[in-house]
């Protein structure tokens, strides 16, 4: 008999460490238990004289018996410096596995979550727990976003169920988050106040983008939220800083209304017409005319470099030139306030509307040009820029018809090489993809000794050398055979 009661305590013991207690990481997953007692009723045991026999007849989870419970509950008094997120389960079995998920803009800190079974706050690494095949609903107080599947990693573009960083519903999330951010300082995460969460009410993150930054709600909520930041970050700053989070997080992402980019024109008689826009908002503008018939009989070829600014309500833009090259041509003309010059962007697709003739209205013949995206950004293909020279601006762009553009600007001592002039050469190239080998030939040079035409090409090797910073170009210019300090020439994507 004392034999079977030890049995029946060590199955008890055996059945209370199995069901409670503690959560165990394996593989990046966690198991819950849910706070809830078990019971173990035996209603007869019996001793054979030929054998002993253990019988229950039933097993039954219950408030009146043994308990075990395990419940990670949530206060609301989050810190970011823990580091498991914050969460509570009322109905989740003990074999079931939670998973961990990370909310992104930054990692968001702070902010509430429930899913079917599960709810708490984001820790200090924007982290959440969920069981597969749930769907997560992120909150600050009475504020909602929408609703999404729970997986690895989630951003605003899953909100909005797009992959464009520049939708309305994106926009306006990405706003209010990093307005609601503590320190105001997105790139160490962004930490919801805690004040925010008692003066939010719901908003509707679907309103157009003007709309929604005026509603009383969203002016009340970052006004008082408790961060550093009392009114909504500018659109192109929110965008700005979560495409940059995209980016490192090698998520991949369209900006359908983003003028930034490289856009070509076969429009006109020119031989080459092309603008290349930078998030810094610098641009550069090429135009090469040479062969007839012409676009402009008097017109000159060649590069400006200069800055940008577009109204993201009306697409008007403002533009001057740091330097021009080409006279009367490009945007050179839009400086002067008499001229309006308007920038539409739909997916890959630039209308440029420009008021030529100071009229006060966009006239429907000749003052209408559209241009098409490249947005090959592949390998070789697409824009390249180097900031480690003494020179204002060094980029190139190579298209995938096999031209390319060299744009070049050292107008300010310290001089990159004294006496070098500033400008640009299209021309088309030829790359081996084994020896890294670039063999190149000329059609226009604007900038004489600069970039990739200083030499017969007979006797100058060029090679490019792909790493995980960017582009290597080496240049053997003084014909030696080797590759010395001053011929090596890094360049990135803008």
């Amino acid at each position: 008999m004392k034999r079977i009661n030890g049995l029946l305590a060590a199955m008890a013991v055996s059945l209370v460490t199995g069901c409670g207690g503690s959560s165990s990481n394996d593989d990046d997953d966690t198991s819950f238990s849910s706070s809830s007692s078990v019971q173990m009723s035996s209603s007869s045991s019996s001793v054979e004289s030929s054998n002993s026999q253990i019988s229950s007849s039933t097993s039954s989870i219950g408030s009146s018996s043994s308990q075990v419970a395990s419940s990670a509950s949530s206060d609301g008094s989050n810190s970011s410096a823990s580091s498991e997120p914050n969460s509570s389960s009322s109905s989740v079995s003990s074999a079931a596995a939670a998973k961990t998920g990370v909310f992104l803009d930054s990692p968001v800190v702070n902010i509430g979550y429930r899913t079917e079974t599960l709810d708490g706050q984001t820790n200090g690494g924007g982290e959440f727990q969920y069981l597969e095949g749930e769907t997560v609903t992120f909150f600050i107080g009475n504020l909602e976003f929408p609703a999404v599947a729970a997986v690895s990693k989630i951003t605003p573009l899953d909100l909005a169920g797009t992959d464009d960083s520049s939708n309305p519903m994106v926009v306006n999330i990405i706003r209010l988050l990093q307005s609601l951010d503590v320190d105001g300082n997105p790139e160490n995460g962004l930490e919801i106040a805690k004040t925010a969460k008692t003066v939010s009410v719901p908003v509707d993150f679907s309103a157009p983008i003007n709309d929604f930054e005026a509603n009383a709600a969203v002016v009340n909520l970052v006004a008082n939220s408790g961060s550093v930041i009392t009114r909504l970050v500018s659109q192109s700053a929110a965008i700005s800083h979560f495409e940059q989070t995209l980016t490192a997080e090698g998520i991949e992402f369209t900006n359908n209304s983003s003028v930034v980019g490289v856009w070509r024109t076969s429009q006109t008689e020119n031989d080459l017409l092309a603008f290349v826009f930078f998030a810094d908002g610098t641009y550069a503008h090429v135009e090469i005319d040479e062969k007839g018939p012409y676009e402009y009989e008097d017109q000159d070829s060649g590069m400006e470099w200069g800055t940008y600014a577009v109204n993201q309500e009306t697409g008007l833009v403002a533009v001057s030139q740091i330097f021009d090259e080409n006279g009367g041509a490009g945007l050179t003309s839009f400086t002067d306030e008499d001229r309006d010059l308007f920038f539409h962007v739909s997916g890959d697709i630039l209308t440029l509307e420009f008021d030529e003739n100071a009229n006060g209205v966009i006239d429907t013949e000749g003052e209408t040009l559209v241009f098409s995206r490249q947005s090959a950004s592949s390998g070789l293909y697409g824009p390249w820029v180097n900031e480690s020279s003494e020179n204002e601006f060094l980029a190139f762009v190579f298209f995938e018809d096999n031209t390319y553009i060299h744009m070049e600007v050292d107008e300010e001592e310290p001089f990159d090489v004294y006496g070098e002039d500033s400008g640009m050469e299209w021309g088309s190239y030829n790359l081996n993809s084994e020896t890294g080998a670039l063999v190149i030939d000329v059609f226009n040079d604007y900038n004489d000794d600069a970039g990739l035409s200083d030499q017969d090409l007979n006797e100058m090797d060029h090679y490019v050398i792909f790493t995980e910073d960017g582009m290597l170009l080496h240049v053997d210019s003084n014909r030696n055979g080797l590759v010395d300090d001053n011929e090596r020439f890094n360049f990135q994507r803008p």
